[in-house]
C-alpha cells in the first residue's frame, strides 16, 4: 500500500478526508482533514538519501478539541512509521464562507525517509 493510501486510511478512522484541498461548496460542516505532499528533499550533500514531507490539515468549525494534534500524530507515526518533521504545528484561521462562523485550522508536518535513492545513474 502507498504512504498516500496509508495516510488516508488512517485518517478516514476518524472523519472526512481529503488529498490535496477539500471542496467546501460541496462540504457542509467544516470538520475534516486535508492531506498533502509538500516536497522532496535531499538529505545530506552527497548521498543517495531524501526526505520526503507531507501535511496534514485538521479543519474544524469553531475549534480543534484540545490535543487533539496529539491523536492524530500519534495514529499517523504509527500507521506510517513516518516522524514528526522538526517544525512548528501551525495554526490558521478563517470564516466559513458568508458566515460569521470561525474555522481553525492545525497543520502538522511529517517526514518521510528514503534511503538510497538512485537518481540518474548516479
Amino acid at each position: 500500500m502507498s504512504m498516500l493510501d496509508t495516510i488516508r486510511e488512517t485518517l478516514e478512522t476518524f472523519g472526512d478526508t481529503h488529498y490535496g484541498r477539500a471542496d467546501v461548496e460541496t462540504t457542509e460542516t467544516w470538520d475534516y482533514f486535508v492531506f498533502r505532499r509538500v516536497n522532496l528533499k535531499k538529505k545530506g550533500s552527497g548521498g543517495t538519501d531524501y526526505n520526503r514531507y507531507y501535511q496534514v490539515a485538521i479543519v474544524r468549525e469553531n475549534y480543534i478539541p484540545e490535543n487533539y494534534e496529539f491523536e492524530i500524530i500519534k495514529a499517523i507515526c504509527t500507521a506510517t512509521r513516518m516522524r514528526l518533521a522538526d517544525v512548528d504545528v501551525l495554526y490558521d484561521y478563517t470564516f466559513k464562507g458568508a458566515t460569521d462562523l470561525i474555522v481553525e485550522v492545525a497543520l502538522i508536518t511529517f517526514t518521510e525517509h528514503i534511503k538510497g535513492c538512485v537518481i540518474n545513474g548516479e
